[in-house]
């Protein structure tokens, strides 16, 4: 809700002025960010700048979206896409930033909830199980899937009172035993 010229130096301003602010009111406070979700390049530019300020840095991944385009279909989530290793350099790249550990704060498939036959199929317990492994690799040191009530990618899905697993469970059941 920015005007469209707000740029990750407004942000790093902003960031500053609130971290400002709670270490004022809990001294050694320990920090993580940016937590930015589609503008991964402020990543490398925020670790530049505050990675002495940070313990970890953040980032949300979406591999397509928004749930209500027509063309997303299983394939896409499917498919060779740079949005991921597009990420993890932005995490790696920065000057100083080498031992600085990062985690995947919110991450799904089709942001916007997920999309039927497409969230909720095999293809997104391989996409999930694929996404882990990749950023297992690469040094992650977490992610978290997004989810909630009657959102098509969630893990564990509620329905008349009853939770059942969905395909992202058995991708992180898989993961959790390799």
């Amino acid at each position: 809700l920015r005007n469209d010229f707000y740029d990750v130096n407004d942000f790093i301003a902003e960031w500053d002025g609130y971290r400002s602010a709670v270490l004022a009111a809990v001294p050694g406070a320990d920090f993580a960010g940016p937590d930015v979700a589609s503008k991964t390049a402020w990543i490398e530019s925020f670790a530049g700048r505050e990675y002495t300020t940070v313990k970890l840095l953040d980032g949300h991944y979406y591999e397509t979206g928004p749930a209500t385009r027509n063309d997303i279909t299983y394939q896409s989530i499917l498919r060779y896409s740079s949005k991921l290793s597009d990420l993890i350099h932005s995490f790696k790249a920065a000057p100083g930033t080498t031992q600085l550990p990062f985690r995947v704060t919110e991450c799904n498939n089709v942001y916007g909830g997920g999309k039927q036959g497409v969230s909720d199929v095999f293809a997104s317990s391989l996409w999930a199980l694929d996404t882990m492994w990749i950023l297992a690799d690469a040094g992650c040191q977490g992610i978290n899937f997004h989810n909630g009530f009657g959102l098509h990618y969630s893990p564990i899905f509620s329905e008349n009172g009853k939770f059942t697993a969905r395909p992202e469970y058995y991708a992180m059941l898989a993961f959790r035993y390799a």
